[in-house]
């Protein structure tokens, strides 16, 4: 029988609902909480007090040029799919200065911007794949680690759901 990927309550009959931006089979309950996807056209259904999500984007199309942000409780995620170890602005920093070149000098050679190098250092943004192998082949030093988890809720079925992580109000 499938399972609420939120809530992880056996159900016979299971919605695709959008809720937080991520696109999950949720039970009748949960399906309250998002945005109900029907035919590739969303509409809402009950309250959609906990989404934020207000336009339609394909979540497959992604710019390799662009940063993302993170917080400090998140575990940062790079666009290949890896993890970036915990103190990479630091070990950017680090190896930098080991290096002897100012951020203004880094900027210059990986041909980016020195805003962009100093919000890696104190770790305000996350490389693009393009950024992270340009200074990891500048700096020798390598800042991502390879993320080997890997999801099957058919076959693990005491495994994590969204319920049991996330507390709700």
């Amino acid at each position: 029988m499938p399972r609420c990927e939120m809530c992880g309550t056996e159900t016979s009959m299971l919605k695709t609902a959008k809720v937080e931006g991520a696109k999950l089979d949720v039970c009748e309950t949960c399906a309250e909480l998002g945005t109900t996807i029907d035919d590739g056209k969303s509409k809402p259904t009950g309250s959609t007090k906990y989404s934020t999500d207000t336009t339609s984007t394909d979540s497959t199309q992604s710019n390799a040029n662009t940063t993302s942000t993170t917080t400090k409780n998140e575990t940062p995620t790079l666009d290949t799919g890896d993890s970036i170890v915990h103190d990479y602005g630091e070990l950017i920093r680090e190896a930098r200065e080991s290096s002897g070149m100012s951020r203004k000098d880094l900027a210059q050679e990986l041909n980016e911007k020195a805003s962009l190098i100093k919000r890696l250092e104190r770790g305000k943004s996350l490389p693009s794949a393009t950024v992270q192998k340009k200074l990891e082949r500048k700096l020798d030093i390598t800042i991502s680690e390879e993320n080997d988890t890997e999801w099957d809720n058919e076959n693990n079925i005491n495994s994590l759901t969204l319920g049991d992580v996330v507390k709700r109000e």
